[in-house]
């Protein structure tokens, strides 16, 4: 039984940042923001595409934890990217040289079941895909072009598509670019049985994980709140 709802008027409350970063990894982020304070140009042999494409708005952020912040999620997404490469064929040589601090390394190979040059399992690869993409609609205050973050993941924008909607994202058009948005309160993909659907948020393993346990959606597209397990 769900013991309780809520409702979710924002986008930072329907996927909480403390949630996916927690506390005790900021202090293991701040590369990107040494950098941009530093007036460097972020090296596209170092980072991913989507982080050297949004550095410079870091100049735009006048409030240091704000810029902080951002540039924490800019780090974070860069080892995520990292991390998938490192375990992946076609991206091992982006990752050789990159240096993922001992905390995440040991979240994320707990987290998405990869240990030393073992290959990602395809369950926990969507898992990841997820915790890029809400972190980098993070970074574009939700309202974010998929075409940089698609490369970095080496997919192309149409094939990860699916992977906005299952978090409850949709598309809008914006002077002929298609961007990922996410409305609140959120409607997850419905799955599709014989002559029914029904709305089923509790297999989108992103909110399960992160919500710790999640935030899910009823049929009318109110917010709940599971309790712990």
């Amino acid at each position: 039984m769900f013991h309780h709802m809520i409702w979710m008027p924002l986008h930072q409350k329907a996927y909480p940042l403390d949630k996916i970063i927690l506390k005790g990894e900021w202090d293991y982020l701040l590369d990107v923001f040494e950098l941009a304070e530093a007036g460097l140009v972020a090296s596209p042999d170092v980072y991913p595409s989507f982080v050297c494409n949004r550095v410079d708005k870091l100049e735009d952020v006048k409030d240091e934890s704000k810029k902080r912040r951002f540039a924490g999620i800019l780090s974070y997404i860069t080892h995520l990217i990292k991390f998938k490469d490192r375990h992946s064929m076609d991206g091992v040589t982006s990752a050789k040289r990159h240096k993922l601090p001992s905390i995440l390394s040991q979240k994320f190979s707990s987290l998405f079941g990869a240990t030393n040059d073992t290959r990602i399992p395809d369950d926990k690869l969507k898992l990841l895909i997820s915790y890029i993409l809400v972190l980098s609609l993070f970074a574009d205050d939700f309202r974010s072009d998929p075409s940089d973050i698609a490369k970095d993941l080496r997919m192309n924008p149409i094939t990860l598509r699916p992977h906005y909607e299952y978090l409850g994202c949709k598309f809008v058009r914006d002077n002929q670019v298609l961007l990922a948005t996410l409305p609140v309160p959120l409607e997850f993909q419905t799955i599709k049985r014989k002559r029914r659907s029904v709305a089923n948020p509790q297999t989108n393993p992103f909110c399960l994980v992160v919500c710790g346990v999640a935030n899910v959606l009823s049929k009318t597209g109110h917010v709940y709140f599971l309790p712990d397990l």
